[in-house]
């Protein structure tokens, strides 16, 4: 049988002059027919050859969940990237998962209260809201999402993940260090897809940091606060695979922009992953159970210029339009 879209499938790859045999993780994204399907590949695919055994994983992409993330360096598989050691065999959750129940979404909005005046007065963030800060080079947005994090952390209990999507590894590099100094790094996720790497491994990093801090709001009822910095570029594509699990990307643009990642490639007008959220709310969202919300901070690195996705930020719109599709 044909693996399922978004199953991970392994290729051992051959070992390298100066380099070791290693795995290449691809993702399955189209069944072509045939019995074929087309596979978005994770990592470098220098030296992969036609013939090679590709192996189905039977289930997505997993990511670690759990104390042991916190303070640590991962890439979008979950393997540790900041020399430390390896973890331990523990949990693991598949990045692909589906957004909380309708039923279950908390009805009212709290104030998230920053500790930054400016922000708290004249763009309150909402506790399970989505926010977009915007910015060119030099501004002084890292310096506004250490603060938000040492905040979350002393002043609500909270953690934080962070998503590098497309960032230079100059820029990534900098923020490890300057969380060590601030002593806030134990208090944070780091997962990053940097410039340097495939479209692939930028494509889903989104997803495992949103899987990582969704484990602490399922199992320990704290506050998160998840932020994603990217460039243009990343964000038009990173943030609209994000909002397929939040359920704010209409069926079409996604698979304009994206391509229809279904069994009929051919199909204009086949509803991609988003249209199956839209019966769901944000997974990162505040709930009725007892678990706290996750609260995504999108921001860009570079650039003037509004990305396509940016109206996806506003969900009230997104809703307006389906109602008058839905309504002719």
């Amino acid at each position: 049988r044909l693996p399922q879209i978004n199953t991970a499938l392994t290729i051992d790859m051959p070992k390298r002059d100066g380099e070791e045999a290693g795995r290449l993780v691809a993702e399955v994204q189209q069944h072509l027919g045939d019995n074929r399907v087309r596979a978005v590949a994770m990592d470098s695919t220098d030296g992969l050859a036609r013939g090679q055994r590709v192996v189905d994983t039977g289930g997505p992409i997993t990511v670690p969940v759990g104390e042991a993330t916190l303070g640590r360096l991962f890439n979008l598989l979950g393997e540790p990237i900041d020399g430390g050691p390896e973890l331990e065999a523990g949990e693991r959750w598949p990045i692909h998962r589906d957004a909380p129940d309708v039923e279950n979404l908390t009805p009212t909005r709290e104030i998230l209260e920053t500790g930054i005046k400016v922000v708290d007065l004249l763009e309150p963030y909402a506790k399970g809201g989505k926010v977009g800060l915007f910015g060119g080079a030099g501004v002084g947005k890292t310096v506004i999402i250490m603060e938000l994090i040492h905040n979350i952390a002393t002043k609500h209990g909270g953690l934080s993940a962070f998503c590098g999507v497309g960032e230079r590894t100059r820029e990534g590099n900098e923020l490890y260090l300057e969380m060590q100094e601030s002593g806030v790094l134990d208090k944070t996720i780091l997962v990053f897809g940097q410039m340097n790497e495939p479209p692939g491994a930028r494509l889903r990093v989104g997803l495992s940091g949103l899987t990582m801090a969704e484990y602490f709001r399922e199992t320990g009822g704290q506050d998160v606060l998840l932020v994603c910095g990217t460039d243009d570029r990343g964000l038009m594509y990173a943030l609209l695979d994000v909002a397929d699990r939040i359920g704010w990307a209409d069926g079409p643009i996604r698979s304009h922009m994206c391509g229809t990642p279904s069994s009929n490639p051919t199909s204009p007008n086949v509803p991609s992953r988003s249209t199956r959220c839209t019966a769901h709310a944000s997974r990162a969202t505040s709930t009725t159970r007892p678990t706290g919300p996750v609260t995504l901070t999108c921001w860009r690195a570079t650039g003037s210029t509004r990305s396509p996705c940016c109206s996806h930020m506003n969900p009230a719109a997104t809703w307006r339009r389906r109602i008058r599709t839905s309504s002719t």
